[in-house]
């Protein structure tokens, strides 16, 4: 059985718009790395500096290249950019931080009602992830053990899809930034193995990077 390893990551935290608010939990502008977010990826680097990891691809969001660069280095690793790859368009371009609120609130509660909600591109919500699921699977086909940094929305979609959920259960599978998701391809079955690890949850939880090494 052939058998592949996927890290899939959320960027770290970006710099913060002036419309967004203090504890902003995503991005409305292409922004590079907040200093926090530049110390979560320095964090996250060193959770998986000594896995196994063959490739490293990226959103072309900047936060996103940015903390997948971080994870790159010490793996002597390119950044592979991906357009597949870019968070679930929600709202356009200038759209304010609220907007993007109300219309994630929105695309939850089509998916509760079964429906497939158009993005603001055009696209409908199947078409983008299943775009998101493609980037990945040929990333897998061609390595072992890939690192993809991705976003909130589309990893909650990913990570969904992955466990056989309904898609409007995404909503309830926490993504935060600079987390750490798990997952191994077992033939043509795809097993979670870890969800939104993160470095404070580590430590919290008294455990080591020897939780990682299942």
């Amino acid at each position: 059985m052939t058998r592949a390893r996927l890290y899939l990551a959320r960027h770290a935290q970006a710099a913060k718009h002036p419309d967004q608010e203090d504890d902003h939990l995503f991005s409305t502008q292409d922004a590079g790395l907040s200093p926090q977010g530049a110390t979560q990826a320095s964090e996250l680097a060193r959770l998986v500096g000594d896995q196994p990891i063959e490739a490293v691809y990226a959103s072309p969001a900047a936060r996103a290249v940015e903390t997948a660069e971080v994870l790159a280095a010490p793996h002597g690793l390119a950044v592979n950019v991906d357009p597949r790859l870019a968070e679930l368009p929600v709202a356009g371009p200038d759209a304010r931080y609220k907007d993007h609120l109300e219309n994630i609130h929105a695309l939850a509660r089509a998916l509760a009602k079964g429906q497939d909600p158009e993005m603001a591109h055009g696209n409908r919500f199947s078409e983008e992830t299943a775009r998101f699921r493609e980037a990945i699977q040929e990333a897998l086909d061609t390595n072992e053990a890939v690192l993809v940094v991705a976003h909130g929305l589309q990893n909650r979609a990913y990570l969904a899809h992955a466990m056989g959920l309904d898609p409007a259960r995404m909503v309830d599978l926490e993504q935060d930034h600079a987390c750490l998701n798990m997952l191994e391809t077992r033939g043509d079955r795809t097993v979670a193995l870890k969800l939104n690890i993160t470095i404070p949850a580590l430590m919290t939880e008294g455990a080591s990077l020897e939780a990682l090494r299942t």
